[in-house]
């Protein structure tokens, strides 16, 4: 999930829900946003999302998005496993990194109207998606993908990580950057934050120093530092944030 925070003295917390996709490696999602702001961390996934108005594909981010409305919607989105969104849509994730473009640059203009017109009149938009970007694929993930992602998220260095899919550095880099967005110590440094605030939100995690040594930090310091440069926020402030996912 994403880990979004809404502006101070904004909004209330907003509903999320989610389901794992049933055909695609990816998860429906489905938030009630309210009009104002929020932060949305980085997490190594891209997202086609349907605002109720328009289609959007939001390229893997770096550092934290900040997101404003002006209204109160309904928003559904597929969020696909890192790396697998280019299989779906054709394109490198390079060329979307800290980007949201419309649908329509990416897929012709008369699909996307027939589906926006679609998922208007749909009870069940995230469905809807999901059976639409299946009957649309246009490649098929590598396996060495996954076996990265795993990896990378369980602390294995850049090196280590290239043996173990049986590449040298350098062309896992020239691969990340299709099927990520970015290299491999970026996308570590993200699936590791990421384990941060997944443990920060869970009841009886620990101390903030107990979820460092977890999640691989040298220390708590090394912790905050990394954190707040992919968020710009503390540690501590993502234990009582809200998740939903990317707009």
């Amino acid at each position: 999930m994403e880990q979004v925070t809404a502006d101070s003295g904004a909004n209330p917390p907003q509903p999320y829900r989610e389901v794992r996709a049933a055909v695609l490696p990816a998860t429906i999602w489905r938030v009630e946003r309210q009009a104002g702001g929020s932060s949305i961390d980085p997490d190594g996934c891209m997202d086609l999302i349907w605002t109720g108005r328009t289609l959007l594909v939001a390229g893997p981010d770096t550092v934290a998005n900040l997101a404003a409305t002006d209204t109160t919607a309904t928003v559904t989105g597929i969020r696909f496993d890192p790396g697998c969104a280019p299989a779906v849509l054709g394109v490198s994730a390079a060329d979307l990194r800290d980007v949201r473009v419309p649908a329509r640059d990416i897929w012709t203009g008369n699909e996307i109207e027939r589906l926006a017109e679609r998922l208007h009149e749909s009870p069940t938009p995230g469905a809807d998606l999901e059976r639409w970007c299946a009957a649309h694929t246009r490649g098929v993930t590598p396996e060495w993908v996954g076996v990265a992602v795993d990896a990378l998220r369980a602390g294995t260095s850049v090196a280590d990580c290239a043996r173990t899919v049986g590449m040298t550095e350098r062309s896992l880099h020239r691969q990340s950057l299709r099927y990520f967005g970015y290299g491999p110590k970026t996308l570590g440094r993200i699936l590791r934050m990421r384990s941060v605030t997944a443990l920060l939100s869970t009841p009886g995690a620990g101390s903030l120093s107990d979820v460092a040594a977890r999640c691989g930090y040298a220390d708590y310091a090394h912790m905050y530092r990394e954190v707040r440069a992919l968020t710009g926020r503390a540690p501590s402030s993502h234990a009582a944030g809200t998740h939903v996912s990317a707009l």
